[in-house]
This record gives C-alpha cells, structure tokens and sequence, in this order.
C-alpha cells in the first residue's frame, strides 16, 4: 500500500483529500499573489484557547506568522508612540533654551568642511526609487529647497551618497 509521501514522490501530485479548502488570497513581498491549496486550523498549546489556522500552499517560500499572531503568541509587543507636546516637557534645560529648540535651526552665513586630502572622495550610484514615491518625493525636496534647508546643486561634486527613501 502507497502512503502519502510515496504518493507525492512517485506522481507528483498532492493527495488534497480531506484538507479544508481555503479563500484567503496571500500577497507576497513582491506583489505577487498565491492561492492557497487549503488550509489547517491547530489549537496552540502554550497559550490556552488560541487557535491558529495556517494556509497550505505550494511554494519555496519561508512560513511566515502574521503579525497579529506573533502577538498572540507573545512574540512581539507592539507599543504606540505619542507625539509630545510643549506642556509634556519637563526638561529644565529645554525650558530654559527654549528659543534653541523650536524652529527649523538654520545657521547664518556658510559653513566649509575641510576634508583630509588623504581620503579618496567616493562618489555613490544613485538607489532606485519606487514610481508611487516619486511625486512625494519630488515635492518634499522642492520644500526643504524653497525652505531654506536644502540648496540645489547643478554642477558636479566629489562626494556625492545616495539618497534613501523611507515611507513614514
């Protein structure tokens, strides 16, 4: 008699009889979409009453647990963060140099790094940038440019690092 193993090593083919038939649509990191072959539901041992269910699929992807079930399961604790305002800050020092910290903190006239001529300027390759952030990216650069923060540079320069672009 062929068990299940010797089934799916001789043929191929995956004996789906009796696994509950799943229609959860899983997207992956890079957008693509699988459709699980069905699914399994477990009772977890270490935390009473916790039932998880898992999607079966046909992939060479690494199992992943959602981020609610690493809660669960008291993997990670997720905490949120406030933004302060002026009545919460207690510092003496930020109270007595308040003027200091409030604003933009831009410096009057220039500043020139003087470099060691010993080094050798390096010259990054710039990242790519996904097309959704382009325009926001554009536009918060145009900000800091029309605020005073930034300066736009047209002609070319020894040091040159690559921007890194993080969605908030």
């Amino acid at each position: 008699m062929m068990n299940k193993d010797d089934f799916l090593r001789v043929t191929g083919k995956r004996d789906l009889r009796g696994m509950p038939r799943s229609t959860a649509r899983l997207r992956l990191y890079d957008g693509s979409v699988i459709k699980p072959l069905g699914q399994y539901t477990f009772k977890v041992q270490r935390v009473p009453g916790l039932r998880l269910t898992f999607q079966i699929v046909s992939s060479y992807q690494k199992p992943l647990l959602s981020a609610e079930t690493c809660q669960n399961l008291g993997l990670i604790i997720i905490n949120s963060v406030s933004e302060a305002t002026q009545d919460d800050i207690s510092d003496p020092i930020i109270n007595e140099y308040s003027d200091v910290f409030s604003g933009v903190g831009c410096f009057d006239g220039e500043y020139h790094m003087v470099m060691d001529p010993e080094i050798k300027p390096v010259q990054h390759q710039p990242r790519r940038l996904p097309i959704p952030m382009r325009d926001a990216l554009k536009a918060k650069l145009q900000e800091l440019v029309d605020s005073d923060i930034l300066k736009e540079v047209i002609e070319p320069t020894d040091w040159i690092s690559s921007l890194v672009v993080t969605r908030k």
